[in-house]
């Protein structure tokens, strides 16, 4: 439940950047977001760690962890598909 609840938070987040890009005529797949999403967090939690309070870098943080439980699917489904004859099974996480 946790960890489904955490995955919902970087979801919205994912969305809301989708249908902001598609507003402007772009469509953009979801684990491009997210990727760009997590690239874009550890660069602000790495140059502002700093300059910010504490709690809004572990704000960074909690939002980092959340965008990494949205692409645990995708990159498992990815190695799935390449390594096929080795079945991956994450269900106890899912």
């Amino acid at each position: 439940m946790i960890y489904q609840g955490i995955r919902l938070l970087g979801d919205g987040l994912t969305m809301l950047v989708q249908l902001a890009l598609a507003a402007l005529g772009l469509q953009v797949p979801d684990v491009a977001v997210r990727i760009a999403a997590v690239i874009l967090v550890i660069l602000l939690v790495w140059r502002l760690s700093g300059a910010l309070s504490k709690i809004w870098v572990y704000a960074l943080v909690f939002l980092l962890i959340s965008l990494f439980a949205g692409l645990i699917p995708a990159v498992v489904e990815c190695l799935s598909s390449v390594f096929a004859v080795v079945p991956v099974h994450l269900s106890f996480i899912l």
